[in-house]
């Protein structure tokens, strides 16, 4: 989605519908939108990881499964050998 937004505020700069620095201000509004869920991503991923890792990982199971139903599912198979 945001490789088409970026694709229609160059048009629209190209078309000289808006000034460079509208474009520059919508660019760097996409970039921040892609790093935040960049971060987003790392985070659960790094969350997920740090779960499965921990010894202790069933007293964090009840809030994990709560948010990530789906994901404390597959990790609960995973574990069960």
């Amino acid at each position: 989605m945001s490789q088409q937004n970026s694709k229609a505020v160059q048009l629209q700069f190209d078309k000289g519908y808006i000034q460079q620095t509208d474009l520059l201000s919508e660019q760097l509004k996409i970039q921040q939108s892609r790093q935040n869920y960049l971060q987003a991503a790392y985070n659960l991923f790094s969350s997920i990881i740090t779960v499965k890792t921990d010894k202790d990982s069933k007293a964090y199971m009840p809030i994990f499964s709560y948010h990530f139903p789906i994901l404390a599912a597959m990790s609960e198979e995973n574990s069960n050998p």
